[in-house]
């Protein structure tokens, strides 16, 4: 199956805080169970693809935003109401193109801190070598030890189905 051009996240989140950072990760999954990663720009062993989105800065710009690709001008904050469910767009950097074989699936990771591997990750490296922070995927990730905890400690949540639905959509390219 071929996956080519930008990712997209709709996510419908909540905090008991007024804030919240995600940190999504589309990774692809061998049929032995491994993750697959890719030699990156800024890391040998990259996900398919990072998103990352501090829900202070939702708002999208829709004359600039895609269906795949949204478009966050970051002119405003706007805190949230804790226990509150808002709709947000995730947003990733870089768009993919991939064909997956037969066999393999793929994964969609969120979290509010960093993608990381972790320690005896089992994944199929496309290069092997020391990285400073090598628990973090690549060399440039956000600065958790600034995070107050007031705002960025909270339990938070991701509804799913009915009126609520939070999906990944992908670019998928069928044949001619």
């Amino acid at each position: 199956m071929e996956f080519t051009g930008p990712i997209g996240v709709r996510l419908w989140v909540s905090s008991s805080t007024a804030n919240m950072d995600i940190f999504a990760a589309v990774r692809p999954i061998d049929p032995q169970g491994r993750d697959v990663t890719f030699m990156g720009n800024s890391d040998p062993n990259v996900p398919l693809g990072l998103g990352y989105l501090r829900v202070s800065h939702r708002a999208v710009d829709a004359a600039k935003s895609t269906e795949y690709s949204a478009f966050h001008p970051h002119l405003t904050s706007e805190p949230t109401t804790p226990g509150q469910l808002y709709p947000v767009d995730v947003e990733f950097s870089e768009p993919t193109s991939i064909v997956i074989p037969k066999g393999y699936r793929l994964a969609l990771t969120i979290q509010g801190k960093d993608f990381g591997y972790g320690p005896g990750a089992h994944i199929v490296r496309a290069k092997d070598y020391d990285l400073p922070n090598s628990n973090n995927s690549g060399l440039f990730f956000a600065a958790h030890q600034n995070r107050a905890p007031t705002l960025y400690g909270g339990t938070d949540k991701v509804a799913t189905g009915g009126e609520h639905a939070s999906y990944l959509l992908l670019p998928r390219i069928t044949a001619r």
